[in-house]
């Protein structure tokens, strides 16, 4: 098998989320030293690590926004509840389906920005393959 292959498939099995250990035993049975085989896989690992941070950036905006538009939303339908009475209510069917659509874009956010933090702190965390992550 020509080397250029062989590191294409190590760099392959990398990127779907194969362990460093496993790869480095596929590239040394098939004959490339050691040294080598460790410095491809770890430059493998660095770009599969660059890979899941895009993803994580992508998901702290995603949830960011999520929450920032569920904030203003939410803050417009309590700020028109009904002052006169003692006890708010929403004023109407539009108010309350709003309301609830801001909580649940809200509760979507949050999980998106916490997941895109996981994403960008601790990359190798991640299991499986980067193309199976993506949104």
């Amino acid at each position: 098998m020509d080397t250029n292959e062989i590191f294409v498939e190590a760099r392959a099995r990398i990127i779907w989320g194969d362990s460093p250990a496993s790869v480095r035993d596929y590239v040394i049975a098939n004959g490339i030293p050691a040294p080598e085989a460790e410095a491809r896989i770890k430059e493998f690992n660095t770009e599969r690590d660059v890979e899941i941070r895009k993803m994580g950036i992508r998901r702290v905006l995603i949830g960011a926004g999520l929450l920032l538009m569920a904030g203003i939303v939410l803050y417009a339908v309590i700020s028109s509840y009904d002052k006169g009475s003692s006890v708010g209510h929403i004023s109407s069917r539009g108010d309350g389906t709003a309301f609830g659509m801001a909580l649940l874009a809200a509760f979507y956010g949050f999980w998106k920005l916490l997941n895109g933090i996981c994403d960008l702190v601790r990359p190798k965390s991640e299991e499986g393959s980067v193309s199976d992550m993506e949104d």
